[in-house]
């Protein structure tokens, strides 16, 4: 097993070097503006819940968690996306598979419109896609996802009201969604120390992001009361619930919580592998679909195809629908 795991980690360094022809296209941000955001964050990173919570923390959580408030604390994350700590579970860069996904937006009808959400920016130093440099590897999979979903659910995305996920990854999806529209309300569900790399992302782009008030355009939350009163409101007509694997990557007891309030978005997107450490999620998912078709969901179960050339694990899309 350890074998397998160096040889992995050897091989993720290896493509990343098709990447450093393209390294001067991205530019250095404001260096006031990051001491600010960093100076901010600081004062969370300092306070008794991150100490504790390094504590109470799993051998691997607890080591991404010691990592990542390091690089706050010596005010070294204006490269985060280069750290092999940081890919391994939020960035894919140089995968093959990424090939067939750009190239199912490029010749799509529509791919005036997947070309500026796929452009890049320079926050966090992204690896650029070494065949299409002008957005990297991560941001063609999290767009293609929208384009799986539209294909199958023809909306106009644009039309969305309130965009809810669960789990961010740095915050990759939120800043194409405020290329979709600046008037859509997006809201992060994830882990506190997670909420601070995204708060970090997300203000160096410019975005109107808080994770003290729920009035900002974008709001970081590892509160779920707090969430559950946004959605209660009126005024969000349309809402779309986005789940990337995270939530196929919880156990079920925290699954069920998140189950209740799953009923009341109109629009589901979630991808998931078969298989989480003891969880057979092809069975859970099913159960899920067999619980929301009760509550006149419209569901698709789909197997992710450009996956399946470069992953010995399956990974299928669940869409849903209820419009």
């Amino acid at each position: 097993m350890k074998i397998k795991f160096y040889l992995s980690n050897i091989f993720r360094l290896l493509i990343s070097y098709l990447s450093y022809p393209f390294a001067f296209m991205n530019k250095s941000g404001d260096k006031n503006q990051e001491i600010k955001i960093l100076n901010y964050l600081y004062k969370y990173v300092k306070t008794y819940y991150y100490k504790q919570s390094i504590i109470n923390k799993t051998k691997t959580h607890k080591n991404f968690t010691v990592q990542l408030l390091n690089l706050i604390k010596k005010e070294k994350i204006n490269n985060f996306l280069n750290f092999y700590f940081i890919q391994k579970i939020f960035f894919v860069h140089n995968r093959f598979y990424i090939i067939l996904q750009l190239f199912f937006l490029r010749i799509s009808g529509r791919w005036k419109f997947w070309r500026r959400l796929l452009e890049e920016n320079s926050v966090g130093m992204p690896l650029r896609f070494f065949i299409y440099p002008f957005s990297s590897g991560n941001r063609i999979r999290q767009v293609y996802h929208i384009k799986k979903f539209i294909d199958w659910c023809p909306i106009n995305i644009s039309n969305i009201d309130l965009v809810f996920e669960f789990g961010g990854g740095y915050g990759c999806m939120a800043s194409i969604f405020q290329k979709i529209s600046t008037k859509i309300k997006y809201i992060i569900y994830d882990t506190k120390e997670v909420l601070l790399l995204q708060y970090y992302y997300l203000k160096m782009n410019n975005y109107n992001v808080s994770f003290a008030t729920p009035r900002k355009n974008i709001f970081l939350t590892s509160n779920l009361l707090k969430f559950k009163k946004l959605l209660l409101q009126k005024k969000y007509s349309k809402k779309l619930l986005i789940m990337n694997w995270s939530f196929s990557e919880v156990p079920i007891y925290e699954r069920i919580k998140v189950e209740k309030l799953i009923y009341k978005f109109d629009y589901i997107i979630i991808s998931f592998q078969d298989k989480f450490e003891n969880i057979n999620n092809i069975d859970y998912f099913q159960k899920l679909k067999n619980k929301l078709r009760k509550n006149r969901f419209d569901i698709k179960i789909e197997n992710i195809k450009t996956m399946k050339f470069s992953s010995k694990v399956n990974h299928y899309y669940f869409f849903a629908k209820n419009d």
